[in-house]
């Protein structure tokens, strides 16, 4: 172990309230516990929804993490005229240094860096940490990185990117960036496919089953997402919830299937959609002789027994990616309704799952109802293929440990 004590920035890591960003964070935090120990001094961007002990609870060595607050544009600008307040924005963007004095900045994925959440904010996150990198390593890990169409963006990726020691999580980033902008990243798998922190707990796992009444390949676990509107999935929150009560009909009446229960677990909560709302809605739209055989997660269990719900289920049907990284991680086949280009590139590449992907992002799907037969065509095809599927899952997580493994090495 290095004696030298670290200063680490960790950056896309604000709460805890998406366990998607929270297994990936979870997971670098306690590779760099093991590499440099509990010393090192490991500050995150935490904001208001991030609780007192949230993050340590969740390590298999507890560690305070020191919240990072970014120096901010100063409320003193001169004058109140709105073009010299524009002027002094931009100066901000361009020219103030930010997260200066750490021994590295991590950047943890996802999809940030794409056009998915705005026009603008890959174009001016990619600037900002190409200053910082001429006094700071910056380090930019399990990413999926694009699609983009505007000229901004692609200029910064095409010139700015190269100066980063960038992971890619997906082949299909490491292929885009090559063909489209002449960009070489090194290829790494989604830092949420490794055994998270206190994955081999378990007293948690059987504590977590325990509370919802829960016995391991019983029930079937259902994840809403909270990105409902159109460009993600359709117009109507109405339509995405009136298609979700018939999957669980669907699923309730098939013979194979027939006295499993039905869990909505919430993966997600604010600022990142109010699933645990949803769920409680779409509860309210089945009868009440389903509704028997549904259990409600609404609570938030934290990323390791969210972890622990989805891989004891049977399998998973999911809006949101990372509940199908972490069944696949558990060795159990996922249902992704895909919205974006990261599904076939974590699930499809990564995972060569690409039989169990339904591009679901077109507002027809769900309003004429036919996601449903899509999504029973799938759920015949996994019951049929189960236990092919858990031997073919089980090679590919081995192999993709291993790869996280490396990088987290390299790290």
């Amino acid at each position: 172990m290095a004696s030298e004590k670290k200063k680490i920035l960790i950056l896309h890591f604000p709460n805890l309230n998406n366990y998607g960003t929270g297994m990936m964070g979870l997971v670098v935090i306690q590779a760099l516990i093991d590499k440099y120990g509990t010393g090192t001094d490991i500050y995150c961007d935490l904001d208001t929804y991030a609780g007192p002990g949230d993050i340590s609870k969740e390590l298999r060595t507890p560690i305070e993490i020191k919240r990072y607050t970014p120096p901010k544009l100063s409320q003193n600008l001169p004058g109140r005229h709105p073009l010299l307040r524009k002027a002094a924005t931009l100066w901000h963007i361009l020219f103030s240094k930010q997260h200066a004095g750490f021994d590295k900045v991590i950047i943890v994925g996802g999809d940030d860096l794409s056009e998915y959440y705005g026009r603008y904010e890959a174009c001016i996150a990619i600037w900002q940490k190409w200053k910082l990198s001429f006094s700071t390593p910056v380090i930019l890990i399990g990413q999926t990185i694009g699609p983009f169409s505007y000229s901004w963006n692609r200029v910064a990726v095409r010139y700015l990117l190269p100066r980063f020691n960038v992971y890619a999580r997906d082949p299909w980033t490491v292929e885009y960036l090559k063909k489209e902008l002449g960009v070489t990243v090194k290829q790494s798998v989604d830092l949420a496919l490794h055994d998270l922190p206190l994955q081999h707990n378990k007293k948690i796992e059987e504590n977590i089953l325990e509370t919802y009444g829960l016995t391991r390949d019983s029930y079937i676990t259902i994840v809403i997402s909270g990105l409902v509107q159109e460009g993600y999935y359709c117009r109507k929150e109405e339509d995405y919830l009136k298609a979700h009560a018939g999957m669980i009909r669907m699923l309730a009446g098939k013979e194979t299937l027939k006295g499993y229960k039905i869990v909505l677990l919430a993966h997600t909560f604010p600022p990142y959609g109010n699933e645990a709302g949803l769920i409680n809605t779409l509860y309210t739209m089945c009868p009440a002789n389903l509704q028997a055989q549904i259990i409600r997660v609404t609570e938030k269990t934290g990323p390791t027994r969210a972890r622990f719900l989805l891989g004891n289920g049977l399998f998973t049907l999911t809006g949101r990616m990372h509940p199908a990284v972490s069944t696949y991680q558990t060795g159990k086949p996922a249902i992704c309704l895909a919205y974006s280009e990261k599904y076939q590139g974590v699930i499809g590449g990564s995972l060569g799952r690409k039989d169990m992907i339904i591009q679901a992002n077109h507002s027809s799907l769900w309003e004429d109802g036919f996601i449903l037969n899509l999504v029973e065509e799938k759920t015949d095809y996994l019951l049929k293929q189960y236990n092919t599927l858990k031997e073919e899952i089980h090679t590919t997580i081995q192999r993709c440990k291993e790869e996280i493994n490396k990088t987290l090495h390299e790290l």
